[in-house]
């Protein structure tokens, strides 16, 4: 029988050297100033930094090698909001939109049809422009629907069927009886 350790689990950053946790830490760094620079250009020579540092490193640990090649993939979409400035460097909403709108996706892989597909896509938008939100971290958007902050004015007592029927041509249609 071999010694019963009664502590199995030291934290990983205990077991690294220090020269690796200074590694994680530059590198962290880089990242962050390719993500967060000021403009385009700056944005650019950070990245030309982090490449030379990658490129210099004989080895990176894997999640990092993941976030470095992502970043590469997708640099001219993290460069978005520089083309406009009016908009937020992190969208939260858009993000949250992903996270409802990709299980959807994977929904639809069991449709037949297209035109199923294109009416369910359409009654899922639908929805989500005119739920209100719950749990917006800014207090003032809670209660309000994303078409009500966009400005559009929403009458309280709509007729949903009415606009499905008139806007999207979506009709239930009772089944015949035979005769």
């Amino acid at each position: 029988m071999g010694q019963i350790v009664p502590v199995k689990n030291i934290h990983r950053s205990k077991r690294m050297t220090d020269q690796k946790k200074h590694d994680i830490k530059v590198f962290q760094l880089l990242f962050r100033d390719v993500i967060y620079a000021a403009d385009k250009e700056k944005s650019s020579q950070a990245l030309e930094r982090l490449k030379k540092y990658v490129k210099s490193q004989k080895e990176i640990e894997p999640r990092f090698q993941k976030a470095y090649r992502s970043l590469l993939t997708n640099f001219k979409h993290t460069l978005t909001h520089f083309d406009h400035p009016h908009m937020e460097r992190d969208n939260n909403m858009i993000e949250n939109f992903n996270s409802v709108f990709k299980p959807r996706l994977k929904l639809m892989k069991g449709f037949k049809k297209e035109e199923n597909i294109d009416r369910y896509l359409k009654l899922f938008l639908l929805q989500y422009r005119l739920h209100p939100l719950k749990e917006s971290g800014m207090k003032e958007r809670n209660g309000n629907s994303p078409l009500e902050l966009s400005g559009t004015y929403i009458p309280k007592n709509y007729n949903f069927l009415h606009l499905l029927r008139t806007t999207f041509n979506i009709f239930y249609q009772l089944p015949q009886p035979e005769i």
